[in-house]
């Protein structure tokens, strides 16, 4: 899985150049990489940098249960186009929060460590992991910095993290 970059919000629009669509049979559709697309400023051509010929055969639309995502249907003879558009930044999905935590799941398996995401603010964690062992704790708070707490080995397989007040951020075991 990869996880795209996402934008920050801003009040000034965003440029971004040359996302790519794959055609098939004369036709392509996706949701854009970025959201709250400034549909005005949206321009399809065939090559790159705004080169080749520009493509005026699209609809676009947004989904309702999103609609700061736009999906683009292109309609061309090309076996792919290059889009240019301007954002005001991204939504942050539950989608992405998921990939994120999928990703970091991943990357603990392979590396012998199990990284423990706390996202909301408590003074209490339950951490629940698979390495089948009291191990190591380290502890820290969302901008990096390590915090000293008590570690409550409740099995195996799950610790309780008590500390002074909540905070939110990870606990790395191993």
């Amino acid at each position: 899985m990869q996880l795209k970059p996402r934008l920050n919000k801003t009040n000034n629009p965003v440029v971004i150049s040359d996302e790519i669509i794959l055609l098939s049979g004369g036709s392509g559709a996706q949701h854009l990489d970025h959201d709250n697309v400034k549909h005005s400023t949206l321009e399809i051509w065939s090559g790159p940098n705004k080169t080749g010929s520009r493509v005026m055969a699209y609809i676009l639309t947004n989904p309702e249960a999103t609609p700061w995502r736009t999906h683009v249907q292109v309609y061309a003879s090309a076996q792919l186009v290059y889009v240019t558009y301007e954002t005001y930044g991204d939504q942050v999905e539950a989608e992405d929060i998921n990939a994120l935590q999928d990703a970091i799941r991943s990357l603990s398996v392979s590396s012998g460590t199990f990284v423990f995401t706390q996202i909301a603010p408590s003074a209490t964690w339950v951490i629940t992991h698979d390495l089948q062992k009291r191990p190591s704790v380290t502890v820290v708070d969302s901008a990096g910095t390590a915090v000293i707490g008590d570690i409550l080995y409740r099995s195996d397989s799950e610790i309780e993290a008590r500390f002074q007040s909540p905070f939110a951020g990870c606990a790395y075991l191993n």
